[in-house]
């Protein structure tokens, strides 16, 4: 071959592979680029979370915010001690980065554990290029001078120790892929541990499946492992892990005046849960305001289509230590009658007399398939129930005169199941009952049926008041559950009047009274669909 030829050979030769090289190394770099901006945050939450909140636009989200009503007029929810760190500095850490936070930055997580303080958290987020270095000097500028940072070794792996100015320490670990923070050292640990082990909550086959379901558009997602604790239940202690039910996935979205979180529930085993239990009704196809007094403050309705289902799930706990044979007895011969003779749901509902008494009003309303054959096996079980175990001197009927009609309220024998409805709990369980309007009324005493009766009698009823309206204007007319409550009145009350309600609320009551708490479950295709509105009440909305 001639030279002239191999020159040419060799010279082409280095050419492509100089091409060849080149691109190869922009492959590997992009590569790597795209490996750490896909890092999956999830691989290092502890499998023992019990809620997660993220978002893929931090400065969105927190603009979004500080721009609702609630912010704007000075209440804030603190219920992340991290978050609000976050929030108070925002502006100053922001005002750094002059083209913004990168977009791995952008992407933040908040894993919730055991005991549940706000100081049991962990902050995550992913690093861009250089982010580390501009946390590094965001750590310096803000964190107290007083006690230098201490640094330590787990499992091979950095973990340091700052001081903060309010006299806490934050524990931080970080790569140039990411970083943690939480209060708590312990908690650091065990994200290290699921690093390394490799075994972390997308190990959680339950999490998992609600996690890869399709996103929608929102501001953030929420995760909730669910308890399996009974309606009404007395004994508010938090279940054991082990008592924990599948995973519920929340969108959530802002505005000024509401928050709204659309949930889905995919967990289908054979627990014996609300869940499953819901996933066996037939939904109500009617809001109930046509049957609560103008005055009622919290009221819940559920589906109780498939009977054995719901009151099944309902009696499976045992309701108090202090839980008699004669007490068990009654409840089973209640729930026998309310097989055979309830109508489709049931409603319980707090609401105020028109007089001075401070003691809100409740009732239990259950609709009846038919009113004179409910009444005959509701006379044959009073009848052959002992009532030696009532309170001397208190009337086993009393009439009840109105415009419409006369009653008869009679006394109902110790049992559990207007206490398992409505959530209150007293030593007696004692109640009133009555038939009224093809349904059987349970009262906590003589005098709320009565001012129930009346007031529905001359038509002082919630439906087609504009406030109500208002309310009722995002939710659907077709449910499984339904809760309602004005938070501001509930806290008002001892919480015994109110076990219907979610504990977390009674923990922030400074702001969460500014609020309307609804939440519907509804069912399709065997998953359930928690959906929660958290509407704003301005000052004239007050008024």
């Amino acid at each position: 071959m001639k030279p002239r030829v191999l020159i040419k050979i060799a010279f082409f030769s280095s050419i492509l592979l100089f091409c060849a090289g080149f691109g190869l190394y922009f492959y590997f770099k992009l590569s790597a680029a795209q490996e750490k901006k896909d890092f999956n945050l999830y691989t290092l939450v502890p499998q023992d979370a019990h809620a997660i909140f993220e978002t893929n636009d931090m400065a969105s989200f927190i603009d979004n915010v500080n721009k609702m009503s609630s912010s704007e007029n000075g209440n804030y929810l603190h219920v992340s001690r991290l978050f609000s760190i976050i929030q108070s500095h925002f502006q100053s850490l922001s005002g750094e980065i002059p083209h913004g936070f990168s977009e791995q930055m952008n992407k933040m997580l908040i894993s919730f554990h055991a005991p549940d303080s706000d100081r049991d958290q962990v902050f995550y987020c992913c690093l861009g290029p250089k982010d580390d270095e501009l946390l590094k000097g965001f750590i310096r500028k803000y964190c107290s001078s007083v006690y230098p940072s201490k640094s330590f070794d787990y499992r091979g792996e950095k973990m340091h120790i700052y001081s903060m100015i309010d006299g806490g320490f934050l524990a931080c670990y970080f790569t140039p892929e990411f970083l943690v923070v939480s209060y708590q050292k312990k908690l650091i640990e065990e994200v290290i541990d699921a690093r390394i082990s490799g075994k972390s909550l997308l190990d959680d086959v339950a999490f998992k499946r609600a996690h890869t379901k399709n996103k929608v558009n929102s501001d953030a997602s929420i995760y909730i492992r669910m308890l399996h604790i009974p309606m009404g239940k007395v004994n508010d202690t938090i279940p054991s892990f082990s008592m924990l039910g599948g995973w519920t996935e929340f969108d959530l979205r802002i505005n000024a005046s509401a928050v709204y979180l659309s949930g889905v529930n995919h967990n289908v085993d054979s627990c014996l849960t609300l869940m499953n239990a819901l996933r066996c009704q037939t939904p109500v196809e009617v809001l109930p305001g046509h049957m609560l007094p103008a005055t009622t403050f919290l009221f819940c309705t559920c589906s109780l289509s498939n009977q054995k289902a719901m009151l099944d799930y309902v009696f499976s706990h045992n309701y108090a230590t202090t839980y008699s044979n004669y007490i068990r007895q009654r409840d089973d011969e209640l729930v026998r009658f309310l097989k055979d003779n309830a109508d489709g749901s049931i409603t319980s509902c707090f609401f105020h007399a028109s007089d001075t008494i401070t003691t809100p009003c409740a009732i239990l309303s259950i609709p009846l398939i038919d009113e004179p054959a409910a009444k005959r096996m509701l006379h044959n079980l009073l009848t052959s129930a002992s009532l030696e175990s009532v309170i001397p001197f208190i009337p086993q009927h009393i009439p009840l005169h109105t415009k419409k009609s006369t009653y008869t309220l009679f006394l109902m024998p110790q049992n559990t199941l207007f206490a398992r409805f409505t959530g209150i709990s007293s030593s007696s369980l004692l109640s009133y009952a009555c038939f009224y309007d093809n349904s059987l009324l349970i009262g906590s005493d003589s005098r709320s049926l009565s001012t129930y009766i009346r007031l529905l009698d001359e038509k002082q009823v919630l439906d087609k008041t504009p406030t109500y309206e208002e309310r009722i204007v995002n939710l659907s007319t077709s449910y499984n559950f339904m809760l309602m409550a004005d938070l501001e009145d509930v806290f008002a009350h001892p919480e015994s009047y109110a076990r219907l309600i979610p504990a977390f609320f009674f923990r922030y009551p400074d702001f969460f009274s500014h609020f309307i708490f609804s939440i519907q479950f509804t069912c399709t295709n065997g998953e359930v669909f928690p959906n929660v509105i958290l509407s704003y009440r301005n000052e004239e909305t007050n008024k």
